[in-house]
């Protein structure tokens, strides 16, 4: 029976993706030309630093208090509390920011996980100017903030469920707008013959997963006079986690692909390498690279690169991702397990 749920929860999966990309493309809704033509785009803002530095695919991997905004699905298979915060010093003075909580919910009949979220992006010192003379008459400050809050549960024992529900704020002088969204994510572990031969061994994680997650379903939402689509889009993605147990360490090897409503499908590649030998410590590196900024800035703007220090149960990761002619962009990140 319980084999039985974990191909149907596969077949779920590959059927719902291919659905959603099919029909989404036969409609023509893939397109360069749709590019900023959507609201809220700042919820397109990737968040954590560890995610981003794998190139932003973590899709599959889904495995901490990020989770919440990367794939809701992942909740229903963590097994502490965390709690996570970021900072991004991202373009033209702009400053984003990112925290989350997650917890497992302890339950005899099936695993489950909920967390809660926050992301802002702001930006001060903006110069307004009159609308007859054009002259200077002081500053202003625009600002966006979506809070959120996510649930999954496992429908078997590699298979997990989770929407993540989103109210959103928009605000830019004297003007406002609101709006909600909702995020549907699906995590499948494939059990792996070393996994069937240790059943009664505690273990977080299978060597192979799948996730797909659909993000920012919702109404458009209108500023001013003028109404825009939410950032819809699609991600499905694979992860390959490698024990390394000869030198105590592992590697996650990461794909995803994102269908955009308002660009074309693009991918996303990671790598992770966590050295796990020392008492207490851990030190992670990460590089990644995605494909959807290529065309539109330079071949170099698509890198990441990024290191974790963790100390018992703190974890401090940091990544660096070029944007062109744009600048440099920072992200950093501090996360509690409690």
């Amino acid at each position: 029976m319980e084999r039985k749920s974990e191909v149907i929860g596969l077949f779920l999966l590959l059927a719902i993706s291919l659905l959603l990309i099919v029909s989404t493309s036969s409609a023509g809704i893939f397109s360069k030309e749709k590019v900023g033509t959507t609201g809220a785009t700042f919820l397109k803002i990737e968040a954590g630093a560890r995610p981003v530095a794998m190139g932003g695919a973590f899709v599959a991997v889904a495995d901490d208090a990020n989770t919440t905004y990367w794939n809701p699905a992942g909740l229903a298979y963590l097994e502490e509390r965390e709690i996570t915060a970021m900072h991004n010093e991202w373009i033209e003075g702009m400053r984003y920011e990112f925290l989350g909580y997650v917890q497992p919910i302890k339950s005899e009949k099936r695993a489950q996980g909920f967390g809660i979220s926050a992301t802002g992006l702001y930006t001060t010192g903006l110069e307004q100017r009159s609308t007859e003379t054009q002259e200077p008459e002081g500053t202003f400050a625009a600002y966006d903030i979506a809070v959120a809050g996510a649930y999954a549960c496992k429908i078997s024992r590699t298979v997990s469920i989770g929407a993540n529900v989103k109210l959103i704020h928009q605000k830019i002088e004297s003007e406002t707008a609101w709006g909600g969204a909702i995020d549907i994510g699906l995590l499948y572990k494939v059990p792996s013959p070393r996994r069937r031969l240790s059943r009664g061994r505690k273990s977080s994680r299978e060597k192979l997963q799948l996730g797909f997650v659909v993000q920012n379903i919702g109404p458009p939402i209108k500023f001013v006079k003028e109404s825009d689509p939410l950032p819809l889009n699609i991600r499905a993605g694979i992860a390959k986690i490698y024990d390394l147990r000869s030198i105590k360490s592992e590697v996650i090897l990461a794909c995803d692909v994102n269908a955009p409503i308002d660009n074309v499908p693009n991918g996303h590649f990671g790598v992770e390498f966590v050295y796990k030998k020392m008492k207490d410590i851990a030190l992670a590196a990460r590089v990644g690279y995605k494909t959807n900024t290529i065309k539109d800035l330079n071949a170099l703007s698509g890198l990441s690169a990024g290191a974790g220090f963790v100390w018992k149960r703190m974890a401090v990761d940091y990544v660096w991702v070029p944007y062109g002619d744009l600048g440099n962009t920072h992200r950093i990140s501090l996360t509690i397990r409690m």
